[in-house]
């Protein structure tokens, strides 16, 4: 697929957000098999991952919506999926 290279940069940053999520939470520090599928669409480009680790709470994805905190309380982490839902045009 043609993309520009700003349209790389923002693929491969939600890529690198979603994978972290899923080291981190799906797999809790272990690890298993991880499927990457990238698939050139009339309407751009799709991905889709798939893991067997665990599921997410209450079975959906996270809203995304930043914490309350001001600088310098931010937490170490929260805004993975802010910026997942802002860089994408649709999520399941």
């Amino acid at each position: 697929h043609d993309l520009s290279e700003e349209d790389r940069g923002t693929v491969e940053l939600v890529l690198a957000e979603v994978l972290n999520n899923v080291a981190e939470h799906a797999y809790a520090g272990g690890s298993g098999p991880v499927e990457v599928g990238l698939f050139a669409t009339p309407m751009g480009l799709a991905c889709r991952i798939v893991d067997r680790g665990l599921a997410m709470p209450g079975g959906k994805l996270p809203d995304g919506v930043l914490p309350d905190v001001a600088p310098p309380d931010f937490p170490e982490g929260g805004f993975g999926w802010h910026l997942i839902r802002s860089l994408t045009a649709d999520l399941t």
